[in-house]
């Protein structure tokens, strides 16, 4: 997956977090049916033609809104800029508004229009809620962008900004930790690293996702740097962090799956993917996300017919999105073909074998009776 559409998901995903108020739909008013017709009436009274209801604010958003996720989901660059931009302007909140514009921002910024997406973020209309939260939020995405752009320097001073402007209350200073802590592992600045993932997995005032997020982080630097004691540390730690999204809980699995793999325990692996599997509560994208992991294991082990009932089980999830991974689907049924292929032609043999020992039987019984 594109690491700047991974970013950005990230991003407008916390954005999510704040929530569209809910479609309130228009007051049904009763129609009072038109009087049936006298008796002595010669002609029936005609209808009164029906007026298209006036949408809400709130539709006119949302119509504009999905318009421009399709779009760019299409790859309609155009098409999906200026349904962000006519979003943005029939929103009669500054949350829809900050909503559009940053979804623009980050569609933007998967097209590499990097300084277009830094202009925008310069409008007045990205401060429109002068808070610490909106604040906070454009640091963050003009860190994000610079980041994008190697000014890595500048990109550090936009995080610790935003960390500063958030005040460790939201999702904002979870990111711009971790944004912070990857910074010092491309400087080999280990402990540096940690100092951040450690900060974020103790701040006690963010959700309990967020904090686990810190854990993942060290648990992933460990794996790279193969010391695999600490990156499983890491994750019972996380693991003891009270009510883990289970999402978050399916990731810590995963993780989990990722070290044994490393050290080539298979089936440790496998196992700890299966117990994964009973998590209640699992979005669809995890849910599907999961079985491919495991049917890309029992692949790797060659048990293929296993692999391929689970990759059809992801397929069936409804809703898994990027969750479900095509091209693992087409190459597990490619690599069923051939294993059908191979125990078909080891059938034939064992056939052709069988039918000439009993050929071979019969031959020498019927040398015997000669003799």
């Amino acid at each position: 997956m594109d690491k700047v559409y991974v970013l950005f998901l990230a991003l407008t995903a916390g954005i999510c977090l704040m929530g569209a108020p809910a479609a309130s739909a228009p007051a049904q008013t009763a129609r009072t049916p038109a009087p049936a017709p006298a008796k002595t009436q010669t002609a029936a009274v005609p209808a009164k033609p029906e007026l298209p209801e006036k949408k809400q604010p709130y539709e006119l958003w949302l119509t504009a809104q999905t318009a421009a996720l399709k779009a760019a989901a299409a790859g309609k660059a155009d098409e999906a800029i200026a349904s962000f931009d006519e979003a943005e302007k029939v929103a009669n909140q500054p949350t829809l508004k900050n909503q559009s514009l940053y979804e623009k921002i980050a569609f933007l910024a998967t097209l590499k229009r990097h300084d277009e997406a830094l202009a925008l973020l310069k409008q007045p209309v990205a401060r429109n809620r002068n808070t610490p939260f909106h604040k906070a939020r454009v640091l963050l995405f003009t860190g994000e962008i610079m980041l994008l752009q190697e000014r890595r320097d500048e990109a550090e001073k936009e995080f610790q900004k935003a960390l500063e402007a958030d005040g460790s209350t939201t999702w904002i200073s979870a990111d711009a930790r971790l944004a912070l802590g990857r910074l010092c592992e491309g400087r080999k600045d280990t402990a540096g690293a940690l100092k951040h993932y450690n900060e974020l997995a103790g701040d006690v005032g963010l959700l309990p996702g967020n904090r686990v997020r810190g854990l993942m982080a060290a648990a992933e630097m460990h794996l790279g740097a193969n010391e695999f004691d600490k990156a499983f540390a890491c994750l019972d730690e996380a693991a003891k962090i009270e009510q883990i999204p289970a999402d978050k809980e399916t990731e810590l699995a995963l993780l989990r799956c990722a070290v044994f793999r490393k050290q080539n325990k298979n089936a440790e692996a496998l196992k700890v993917l299966r117990e994964a599997e009973r998590i209640p509560g699992k979005s669809p994208f995890f849910q599907a996300h999961l079985l491919c992991a495991s049917a890309a294991l029992l692949l790797e082990m060659k048990r293929v017919p296993e692999a391929r009932s689970m990759i059809q089980r992801a397929r069936t999830v409804r809703g898994a999105g990027a969750g479900f991974d095509q091209a693992l689907f087409t190459r597990i049924n490619r690599e069923f073909a051939k294993y059908n292929r191979q125990r078909l032609e080891r059938e034939r043999r064992a056939r052709a074998w069988q039918q000439k020992q009993k050929q071979k039987q019969q031959q020498k019984k019927q040398q015997n009776k000669g003799k």
